[in-house]
């Protein structure tokens, strides 16, 4: 679903060069993430088959003459920075399990083995219209950053997410 969308508006978007500075990303950004949310309403509006559909989005944008990265999020797909050998997490999921793990609710691997782990809290596309999750993160030049959905998350765990890419980034 989410390839099929306006791609080229969302893309021109973010990389657009009208002279804005890095504090005005975000809100280029949330714009972007705004037009996916409407474009996910409109496509289901007009298509029965896909009543009810939404997306995920994690979207990192950062420019050269930028010293931070900005970083929207709905869903369950994640952003992580990688450096020095660890692995930092830098999005939450959005999902009913999430929720009950940070209220104390759920145990980690409570959370992990519930019927519903993936039952999405926020999206594109359904429920409210509520923004994404902003992240601002100071760009390091040793820093990697790994997007990825909740398909490579489902099979690692953070910690094995760290070993693979420490054993597979060049030192440095």
């Amino acid at each position: 679903m989410a390839y099929h969308l306006d791609r080229a508006g969302l893309v021109g978007t973010l990389n657009s060069r009208d002279g804005e500075e890095s504090p005005r990303i975000g809100k280029r950004r949330l714009e972007a993430v705004q037009r996916v949310d409407v474009r996910v309403r409109e496509l289901a509006a007009v298509n029965p088959s896909r009543q009810g559909t939404g997306t995920t989005l994690t979207a990192l944008i950062a420019r050269p003459s930028d010293s931070v990265v900005m970083i929207a999020h709905l869903g369950d797909g994640r952003a992580y920075a990688h450096e020095h050998g660890r692995c930092r997490r830098l999005t939450r999921d959005h999902t009913w399990a999430a929720q009950q793990l940070a209220a104390g609710r759920l145990t980690p691997e409570q959370a992990r083995q519930h019927r519903f782990p993936h039952f999405l809290t926020h999206a594109a596309g359904v429920g409210s219209r509520s923004g994404p999750t902003l992240v601002e993160c100071v760009v390091d030049t040793r820093q990697v950053y790994l997007l990825c959905t909740d398909g490579l998350t489902n099979m690692l765990a953070d910690l094995e997410l760290e070993c693979t890419l420490t054993d597979v980034l060049p030192d440095g």
